[in-house]
């Protein structure tokens, strides 16, 4: 009987140092980062050799359960780049010294600054993964395609430039001009014989981020009836045959006597034949009227395509023909990427870079993990979790979608550990521990005295 309960005050006394070990674990991290706590279960063991005429103790086993599936509340911090998800997500991290995707994990510790190299990394040393935009802020690639995940690197795009494909003027003419001249022929703006009426300038750029100033003038050349000519300032900057005296493009422009764009009519320019698509008419009500206009330049010999659109016809949307003063803007795309400033993450893990020349341009997306089973996840160093069988495989998705929440940037995920639960823990544990240590030495005393009698 003495050597039963010995056995069985040793498996109290593992149990519950391991259940110190546990709650010590937890109070370590009460800073960490995305930090889950563990908790020790206890569970009785049976002897299977226990008889009805007497009693033999089995003892006591002891397992941790994290609680993955907990949260923890979210710490606000001055980094745009520290990440909180408000949901039950994970973010796609692997080694910053990987090279492919083979060995994805997953955290909850959002707190990523640019490395040397410009990724996103976070103080564990784990490099945060997205998907590529393209251009116009469309997703490259399925977010379920792991593969095409890359590692987000808000350099990515530094120093480069993002050609000038439209222009769209909008705004308005007055009906009743004053100044300027009538103009009689093509180019005539272009060449200085005829002074415009109205001016407004353009910005476009070349792949290579060359700026070009393109001056639109107009002038009316009856009633409701505007000449248009769009001329480079420096003439020098494009070629002499497609462009002469710098002349992209020039057109007619009708209005409606409510002031709306009629017609757009584009002149043939013979000299290279800049417009891809000369003397040709757009009037058809809820048409685009547009010019594309091929643009080529002197020093490179490259042609870009720029597509000059003034509106839809019989819509308010563009050019328009008022007894009002001259105010006529562009929308314009294209820009030159200068050196990164500043990252922003947006709450559905769009993440822009801002640029010191005041450009911004969203260049990846953060997408998030779930699992069906978060708590049967393999915890492993610094904050990360593996999926295996218990959690079931990870189901990928964008922020805000498949249950996966949303994301709170300039904040982390602070650590679930409640001290005052992990001390009252601490007490009990360390109570037990000694319990089952009284229970060792009065054995002890029992087999002594038994000895003492044989």
């Amino acid at each position: 009987m003495a050597f039963a309960a010995l056995t069985t005050g040793v498996s109290g006394v593992s149990a519950f140092s391991e259940g110190v070990n546990i709650v010590s674990d937890n109070i370590a991290n009460v800073n960490s980062v995305g930090y889950k706590r563990s908790e020790g279960t206890f569970a009785s063991l049976i002897n299977d050799g226990t008889r009805t005429t007497s009693y033999n103790p089995g003892g006591v086993s002891i397992s941790a359960r994290r609680y993955v599936d907990q949260q923890g509340l979210p710490e606000p911090t001055q980094r745009s780049t520290d990440v909180a998800i408000r949901g039950s997500g994970f973010f796609v991290v692997r080694d910053n010294i990987a090279t492919d995707n083979s060995s994805i994990e997953f955290t909850r510790a959002g707190n990523f600054v640019p490395d040397v190299n410009g990724n996103l990394v976070n103080t564990s040393g784990k490099t945060l993964l997205g998907i590529p935009l393209d251009a116009d802020g469309n997703l490259t690639a399925s977010p379920t395609d792991t593969n095409s995940y890359q590692p987000i690197n808000t350099q990515a795009i530094a120093g480069t430039a993002d050609p000038t494909q439209t222009s769209t003027l909008f705004g308005n003419l007055p009906a009743n001009p004053t100044g300027g001249s009538l103009a009689a022929a093509i180019g005539q703006i272009a060449d200085g014989t005829v002074t415009a009426q109205e001016t407004t300038t353009v910005s476009i750029f070349d792949g290579q981020g060359n700026q070009t100033l393109v001056d639109v003038g107009f002038v009316q050349t009856g009633a409701d009836e505007y000449r248009i000519e769009a001329v480079a300032q420096d003439p020098s900057l494009l070629d002499a045959t497609a462009h002469p005296n710098g002349l992209l493009f020039s057109a007619t422009a009708r209005f409606n006597a409510d002031g709306t764009l009629q017609e757009l009519v584009t002149d043939s320019v013979a000299a290279g034949g800049a417009q891809t698509t000369p003397g040709t008419t757009v009037n058809t009500p809820g048409d685009l009227a547009s010019i594309g206009v091929d643009v080529t330049y002197a020093a490179s010999g490259n042609t870009q395509t720029v597509d000059f659109g003034v509106g839809t016809i019989a819509s308010p949307d563009g050019l328009n023909q008022n007894d009002a003063l001259f105010s006529v803007l562009d929308n314009t795309d294209g820009a030159v990427f200068g050196e990164v400033i500043g990252v922003d993450i947006r709450e559905d893990g769009t993440v822009t870079a801002n640029f010191d020349n005041g450009v911004s341009r969203d260049i990846f997306q953060v997408p998030l993990a779930t699992f069906n089973n978060p708590n049967g996840l393999t915890a492993d160093d610094g904050g990360v979790f593996r999926q295996n069988a218990e959690s079931g495989n990870a189901q990928f998705s964008i922020a805000g979608r498949g249950g996966s929440g949303t994301l709170k940037s300039g904040a982390v995920e602070k650590s679930t550990v409640d001290l005052a639960q992990e001390f009252s823990d601490l007490i009990v544990n360390q109570r037990g521990f000694s319990a089952n240590a009284r229970v060792i030495s009065t054995s002890d005393e029992i087999l002594q005295e038994l000895t003492n009698i044989i």
